[in-house]
């Protein structure tokens, strides 16, 4: 869904809290608008921690229901990404591990045979 709002100011210059412009009007534009579904698929979360993280304020949307009781949300775009660039975590692990293994530090040497084992067991243990 793609979409621009103009809103008309009141005679003091503002709708609502948002600064206006000369003309007294106010312009939102934004290119795509997302529904909880297609977020939930876009991140591979389930809807219910979509509607955790809007309820929590980690991710912002607009409600367009009409009321507490047909609550109707939306997430723009701009604020879908602010939300992944807040959760990024820091480095990725690389699969360098598996390219050079690191090899192992030499055992000690064991003792040889049945009996030497054994006598090294209870030594061990006294």
């Amino acid at each position: 869904m793609r979409g621009a709002f103009r809103y008309a100011a009141d005679e003091g210059g503002e709708v609502e809290g948002l600064p206006c412009g000369d003309g007294g009007e106010v312009d939102l534009h934004f290119e795509r608008v997302f529904t909880i579904a297609e977020v939930s698929e876009k991140l591979g979360l389930c809807v219910r921690q979509v509607k955790a993280h809007i309820d929590d304020g980690n991710l912002i949307a607009v409600d367009v229901g009409r009321g507490k009781e047909r609550r109707d949300l939306r997430i723009l775009d701009e604020d879908l990404e602010g939300f992944v660039r807040r959760r990024k975590t820091g480095a990725v692990p690389t699969l360098r591990a598996a390219r050079d293994p690191i090899t192992p530090p030499p055992l000690p040497s064991a003792p040889k045979g049945y009996a030497a084992r054994r006598e090294a067991r209870l030594a061990a243990r006294r």
